[in-house]
């Protein structure tokens, strides 16, 4: 199959969605959606196993959990009930074999979601009561970490018990943060506000989603349904790395939806009538009349504003300079394209002194943050400026690199060797198909060390492995990585029969892929060469710790040939040098502590929320803090220099950008998010998880984290040592077949 034959149906059908707010599906609509869902996954999945009653048991209490992880807002009688009325009949109403015609099949998920709200508003009608308690921190209360797997209360009384627990241990919170009883008690009233005005305004679409992906999960952990707004959120976040909108992140502060920053060069700043603090109060589209805003769900106003490429759309805004909100404007403005760039493929250039007399060598670290579609051809690029750089060689960052479109990843790890298999894709019935990069050609055959961690993933482990198993590049980092070692396929609902215009996307696994070398990272995940200190080891990150995720296996080696860049003897001298820096590095220094508080922390199960126990630890932790800091700016970097290299630099042939000069240190500080009850989603999907994303990633660019660095200076060892190999008799590049 070729590649673009193999983009669709191992990715997605490539419909472009207009933007959609929720939609208030009929009940016929859901049970029409529900029914084809369990065709879906029934006859397709993977698994090969129809919605029966384990399946049906499974699925309710992923939908309970769906809304009630920490098992704090149902009564323990209302899960009695409802597992008696549908924990085995699930699968009946899914079918639809039920014979009473009343009787939709979504049902189950409407009637347990109506019972979860009265819940969630007496819990609300509780928590008020609570807030105006006054607490004493001097008793030997504990609260527990984790109730996902305790029981729900078997009373009122119980359940008020275990909110008391939680308000006076989001209060002890603030008070050792020395903020204001006041404040905090405020702050925390909002937040839970929000909770419930959150789930009254879910559509029936949203809820749908809950339920289906549910019941999706029952069979992986990677299965799901896409509400018509998410199945938007997808494509923009996941496949074009663009929307057409304004240009804007976005804030719920108080009920009004606010600019937090703007895109250089979008409509909205290139309006010079918004600017960051303003609040919008209204949307309208085209000519229409304006619709009002205030309190609505962020989500919500975000599809509102966006919308199809040179239409308008007029704001109604606040200025931040507005003392009293008396003051508004309307901003009419012409949606255009805004490319998420941050989630874009870039480059950095390392420059380290080597001995004395200003010598420098020059190294890449070309970071791949996402498959999205043709991120080989940015890459390709990237790897065509870093070589006119005159880099010695190149680290691959795949750290934070959660997969994508698979033929990306094909024709990506191609980049960096001749043609040849990149990975092995089989389904349920055994069927076989290896996946080959086509291109005879070699963009980059210099040396290549891969970063990883438990953060890389799926598409991102294909690339890792292949390199691995071609012997082409040296892979340094956790333990392993994510181990999700399966293709999922996407089908849009609307092509069955009684389906609105837009209803949503089903995603489920067809297939698992395998190495060249016939292996899995199905749970297995890629093992490193070189293995960094990490404290994700010691969470409970990765495949192997999903519910329902596919066992490994494998399959016959593809026919291909190692290249033999990477060998034990140097691998061995790799690691003895490694290791050496590690034990004198302060920043790995302060990683193994962490570690260390990390697991002894873990081992609670409880926290307690007695002040005075409290405060000891707070202190400790500040201290700890401000004395790394301290010695982080104190550190001098003589000779280093750090350049940062973007598409837009590369497109536009211009000078990569100095980010930090060892001789002349500038140091950043990142500043935490301080507020975390400021909900932020902003019009920009890739980044709603964190209000300054950007200007984070900026710091980043700023600075060498101990990975990087370590990274970077593997990088240079492997090169020595090809060059000493070099000198060996015998060839040491000649490629072999592995049969």
């Amino acid at each position: 199959m070729k590649n673009t034959e193999m983009r669709i149906a191992l990715i997605l059908s490539l419909l472009i969605y207009s933007p959609l707010q929720a939609l208030d599906f009929s009940k016929r609509q859901s049970a029409n959606i529900t029914k084809a869902a369990s065709v879906i996954l029934s006859n397709n999945h993977y698994r090969q196993q129809l919605i029966d009653n384990s399946i049906s048991e499974i699925f309710f209490d992923n939908y309970l959990d769906s809304l009630d992880l920490n098992h704090q807002i149902f009564l323990q009688s209302d899960i009695e009930e409802f597992r008696e009325k549908y924990a085995g009949f699930l699968d009946d109403y899914t079918v639809g074999t039920l014979k009473n015609e009343s009787v939709y099949n979504a049902t189950p998920a409407f009637d347990i979601f109506e019972r979860f709200k009265t819940r969630l508003k007496e819990r609300r009608a509780d928590i008020e009561e609570l807030l105006k308690e006054d607490y004493q921190f001097d008793v030997d209360d504990e609260i527990m970490v984790k109730r996902s797997e305790e029981p729900w209360p078997n009373s009122e009384a119980e359940a008020r018990e275990l909110w008391r627990l939680r308000i006076k241990y989001d209060m002890l919170q603030g008070r050792l943060s020395k903020d204001d009883t006041d404040k905090i008690k405020e702050r925390l009233s909002k937040r839970y506000d929000r909770l419930v005005k959150d789930f009254e305004t879910l559509e029936t679409d949203e809820i749908l989603e809950l339920y289906l992906t549910a019941l999706a999960n029952a069979y992986d952990p990677h299965s799901n349904y896409m509400s018509p707004t998410s199945a938007d959120d997808f494509y923009i976040k996941n496949v074009n790395n663009e929307l057409t909108g304004i240009g804007a992140l976005l804030r719920s502060n108080e009920g009004y939806c606010q600019i937090v920053s703007l895109v250089p060069g979008g409509p909205a700043d290139k309006s010079k009538q918004i600017k960051p603090g303003d609040k919008i109060i209204a949307v309208a589209q085209g000519n229409d009349e304006s619709v009002d805003v205030v309190a609505m769900k962020l989500n919500k106003v975000v599809q509102m504003i966006r919308g199809e490429l040179k239409t308008k759309v007029r704001l109604t805004v606040i200025p931040a300079k507005s003392t009293d909100g008396s003051e508004t404007k309307e901003v009419v403005l012409i949606r255009e394209k805004i490319e998420l760039k941050e989630q874009f493929s870039k480059a950095r250039i390392i420059e380290l002194p080597e001995g004395e007399g200003g010598k420098t060598r020059r190294f890449g670290v070309l970071t791949v943050p996402q498959y999205y579609d043709k991120v080989a051809q940015d890459t390709a690029l990237l790897l065509q400026r870093l070589k006119k750089e005159n880099v010695e060689g190149i680290a691959l960052d795949l750290r934070r690199n959660g997969g994508g479109i698979l033929p990306e990843a094909v024709e990506l790890t191609g980049l960096f060797f001749p043609e040849g298999p990149v990975v092995q894709v089989q389904n349920f019935v055994k069927q076989k198909q290896v996946l080959n990069d086509e291109n005879p050609s070699t963009e980059y055959d210099g040396p290549l060390v891969v970063l990883v961690s438990h953060l890389s993933a799926s598409a991102a482990e294909i690339t890792a492995a292949a390199l691995q198993d071609y012997g082409r590049a040296v892979v340094v980092g956790d333990k392993s990585t994510h181990g999700k070692g399966t293709v999922q396929t996407l089908i849009e609902m609307n092509r069955f029969p009684g389906m609105p215009d837009e209803a949503g996307l089903m995603k489920y696994t067809i297939s698992k892929f395998y190495r060249v070398a016939g292996g899995t990272t199905q749970k297995q995940g890629v093992t490193p060469d070189i293995i960094l200190p990490s404290i994700y080891d010691y969470m409970e990150l990765g495949e192997a710790n999903l519910p329902r995720s596919l066992d490994p296996d494998s399959i016959q080696p593809a026919d291909y040939k190692t290249m033999h860049r990477v060998n034990e003897p140097i691998l061995d001298v790799l690691r003895n040098k490694s290791k050496q820096r590690i034990e004198q590095d302060r920043d790995f220094q302060y990683i193994q502590d962490d570690i260390e508080r990390y697991l002894e922390i873990k081992q609670r199960k409880t926290i307690s929320l007695n002040e005075e126990k409290r405060i000891p630890e707070k202190a400790e932790d500040k201290e700890r803090n401000e004395k790394r800091d301290e010695e982080r700016k104190a550190r001098r970097y003589p000779g280093l220099k750090i350049y940062r290299i973007t598409m837009d630099q590369v497109r536009d042939e211009s000078p990569a950008e100095l980010m930090f000069d060892g001789d002349n240190p500038e140091h950043y500080v990142v500043e935490e998010d301080t507020d975390a009850d400021e909900e932020t989603e902003g019009e920009l999907p890739a980044i709603q998880e964190d209000s300054y994303v950007g200007d984070e990633q900026d710091e980043i660019d700023k600075r060498l984290d101990a990975y990087t660095r370590e990274g970077v200076r593997i990088l240079r060892d492997y090169i020595d040592a090809l060059k000493a190999d070099d000198k060996e008799p015998g060839n040491r590049l000649t490629a072999s077949s592995n049969r």
